[in-house]
């Protein structure tokens, strides 16, 4: 129940905002209690004596009344909002059965003490029962019987305009439906008071998913719970009030806040409407920095912490919870985590910084959870070898692999080891990507590599170069680009598209680095020394050579056998230094004329 609990604290912390207009910052309204949205199509207007006005097409979400049978109607039902509804329910054009449906509950509200002059005269324009023929003499388009018809109302002063903004109406409303609400009183499992119950739950809180509802007990024929409660009630009494509540807020959060995964729909938020960072992306994925370096990264990374951090109060809870429709009616909940706001920014911090990396183009940054899904699991298409591809993932990879990386993120779990080997072997193969691609897939698995290594070993990768690293992997990484620029000083602009020696044999390098990297010499001496001038070669050689030396000191057994991931950052940190010195003019690699 602590979902609901804190759906119902939402709600509460929220209420004032119950039933207004949706305001720049909010994609949806907060419905009030008895209330639920709709996607209204067509607004009539009516006058004080219950005189046709006019008419015209909209397209709006509206705040309209609902009893409990209306908000969860669905197939055959028929059962009538008590106000706004459908064109088959309020007018007898297309269904006579509806329409009388509809008057019923209509007159029900208008003959009761919580009754208003504003209700009065649109039930006494329904009952002239012309709505259709007016529509069409106005002009207005009707697609069907299932155009959504509100209405607003002149003549009465201030509280003239549409009756799904005014909140006098909305109070009203409650009002009248709560006093006919003549149940037994029961205990409310989740605000733990005697109180009205139901039984019928909201629909469609996850817009996506219409029909599927988180609560539901009219399974009476599948056994879901006979054999050891006699109806739904005994499994689980809810309160009407509280259901509406809980309902209404996780609604009006999960469209604010929701972050869609495919069929499933993750959302994290404050109940008091603090702001929190996006579990999702980075903290500071808006740097001032065009090129940041590390420094710059990590000081911004902090200023945005400290002004999440500075807003919540000691013991204010952050809830995150991720949904996904099991089948077209029953919404499961397949994660829930609620801890204190200062805790779960500070998790995310500590993400942002161990997996924080330098990129050749972008300065410093940290990748989204989606770069990582894309480039482990992701299928690399492209229409020709001169056009950027693109990288598809499945849908229901991708939901898994989300779920799992933004677990990792907020409890602080190590890195998945099958991503980071995925990761590793696409990064291994450069070769099949474009130029772009390939370096934000360096990029992205140099960040797991690092994040991993914390985690694993609590060793901190560093993002400068190391020329004398103890690691033979890093080394052979580092050999591997210095081979890649050699080829690539020798090519006129004609050449740019043409692959490197380096980058086709880089799989058969990562297994036999030592043997590979002779072949690929061999190879550079052969056809592409002679187009450089001696002042580069004598550069390059120097270069290899001292990498070497590094290598060699390690066990002559171990010098040919397959790298580890740790040659991707040192492959990688070899071309930022290459690019680095190429922008700051002082590269001493000059092609000969």
């Amino acid at each position: 129940m602590s979902l609901m609990m804190r759906c119902i604290e939402t709600y509460d912390a929220m209420e004032h905002l119950a039933g207004k207009c949706v305001n720049e910052d909010r994609k949806e309204t907060l419905a009030p209690i008895g209330h639920i949205l709709a996607n209204a199509t067509i607004e009539i207007t009516v006058d004080e004596e219950g005189n046709f006005v006019r008419a015209q097409n909209v397209e709006k979400k509206a705040v309209i009344p609902c009893t409990e049978e209306s908000a969860s109607r669905s197939g055959t039902k028929k059962t009538a909002h008590p106000l706004c509804d459908q064109l088959g329910y309020v007018s007898s054009f297309y269904n006579e059965e509806k329409h009388k449906v509809y008057i019923t509950e209509l007159r029900k509200w208008v003959e009761s003490k919580h009754s208003s002059k504003i209700i009065q005269a649109i039930y006494k324009y329904v009952t002239h029962n012309s709505i259709y023929e007016d529509l069409l003499s106005n002009g207005v388009k009707i697609k069907s019987e299932k155009d959504f018809v509100i209405w607003r109302v002149v003549g009465f002063g201030n509280e003239s305009g549409s009756v799904c903004e005014n909140e006098n109406l909305h109070k009203l409303y409650q009002e009248y439906y709560l006093s006919n609400k003549n149940d037994n009183l029961d205990f409310c499992m989740v605000a733990g008071n005697l109180a009205i119950t139901t039984t019928k739950h909201l629909k469609g809180t996850v817009s996506k998913f219409g029909n599927a509802k988180l609560i539901s007990s009219n399974d009476n024929d599948g056994f879901t719970y006979k054999g050891r409660f006699l109806d739904g009630g005994e499994a689980c009494s809810i309160g009407y009030e509280a259901s509406q509540k809980a309902h209404n807020a996780l609604k009006w959060v999960l469209a604010n806040e929701g972050i869609p995964l495919g069929n499933r729909v993750c959302v994290a938020w404050n109940p008091q409407g603090k702001s929190i960072p996006k579990i999702q992306l980075p903290i500071a994925v808006h740097c001032k920095e065009a090129k940041p370096e590390a420094s710059s990264y990590k000081n911004e990374l902090r200023k945005k912490v400290f002004a999440y951090s500075k807003s919540f109060l000691m013991g204010e809870q952050v809830v995150i919870a991720m949904f996904e429709a099991a089948t077209s009616g029953r919404l499961s909940v397949t994660y829930y985590n609620e801890m204190p706001g200062i805790s779960l920014v500070k998790k995310l911090e500590k993400w942002d910084e161990t997996t924080l990396f330098k990129s050749t183009d972008r300065g410093a940054f940290v990748p989204s959870l989606y770069k990582y899904v894309a480039f482990s699991y992701g299928i690399y298409r492209t229409k020709n070898s001169n056009d950027a591809g693109m990288l598809e993932v499945d849908e229901k990879i991708q939901n898994k692999q989300m779920q799992r990386l933004i677990a990792c993120r907020i409890d602080n779990k190590m890195f998945p080891i099958d991503i980071l080997k995925r990761l590793v072997i696409n990064a291994s193969n450069l070769g099949a990507y474009d130029r772009n691609t390939r370096n934000q897939i360096l990029h992205t698995t140099c960040s797991a590599i690092r994040k991993y290594y914390v985690d694993k070993v609590q060793e901190d990768i560093s993002m400068s170069l190391e020329k004398e690293k103890k690691n033979r992997s890093y080394q052979y990484g580092r050999l591997l680009a210095v081979l890649e620029k050699i080829e690539q000083d020798t090519y006129d602009k004609k050449d740019t598209m043409r692959e490197t020696n380096a980058i086709r044999l880089q799989q058969r390098f990562v297994h036999k680095p030592l043997e590979t990297s002779e072949q690929i010499i061999r190879k550079l001496k052969q056809a592409y020394y002679r187009k450089l001038n001696k002042s580069a070669i004598s550069h390059y050689e120097k270069l290899i050579e001292e990498i070497l030396c590094v290598i060699s000191e390690c066990e002559e057994t171990e010098l040919d056998k397959s790298l580890d991931e740790m040659y991707l950052v040192g492959y990688y940190l070899q071309k930022q230094d290459f690019y680095k010195k190429t922008n700051d003019s002082t590269d001493e690699t000059v092609i000969s004329d």
